[in-house]
């Protein structure tokens, strides 16, 4: 068990949700800050979300036009030519937008199946690693990093926050997207 808030060093942590097989997954909240805490007690296993592989190129699919707003949004600070990493890129689909709109794209993916399928499909390259231990080859930074739905999974966020940080160049963006855990819809 966590027994200190990783953000604000507070030891207020409750009990705040179980899930996964017999609730194997506890997340614990900050009772100073309100921070959500991933308990790896029971290891991490990201690879378990990926199960099949969406054409990222169809527009009509659920997942897909989940996505593209996201993209139009970060759009509005980018142009072309632009370096983005997408972590957790899932089906490519934000770095196929970007790509068709002239950007360099790169990304990160636990899943063999969507590592695989992205680069087959779009071209485009896709580590197969941890982010906290992502090395930028050239050294070169990005102009915007993406990570939706992934960092309420992480152990530590604040020191994957920190991690966003070191990937991006001076005056870069990040595109941070979580769920909201008090809306009416988890309740």
């Amino acid at each position: 068990m966590i027994m200190q808030c990783l953000l604000c060093g507070s030891k207020g942590l409750r009990s705040f949700h179980e899930m996964g097989d017999k609730g194997r997954f506890k997340l614990y909240r900050c009772q100073s800050c309100a921070l959500v805490i991933l308990d790896p007690e029971n290891g991490i296993d990201q690879t378990q979300y990926a199960r099949e592989f969406i054409d990222p190129k169809d527009d009509s699919h659920r997942v897909n036009r989940e996505q593209t707003p996201s993209y139009r949004f970060l759009k509005r600070f980018l142009a072309p030519g632009q370096r983005i990493l997408e972590i957790g890129c899932g089906n490519g689909r934000l770095l196929y937008l970007a790509q068709r709109d002239g950007m360099q794209v790169e990304g990160i993916e636990l899943s063999p199946l969507l590592m695989q399928s992205v680069q087959k499909l779009l071209g485009i390259t896709v580590s197969n690693v941890d982010f906290m231990q992502f090395d930028t080859r050239d050294k070169q930074h990005f102009d915007a990093v993406i990570m939706r739905h992934v960092l309420e999974h992480l152990p530590d966020p604040v020191k994957a926050m920190r991690a966003v940080f070191a990937l991006l160049r001076p005056g870069g963006i990040a595109l941070i997207e979580v769920p909201n855990i008090d809306s009416w819809e988890l309740g």
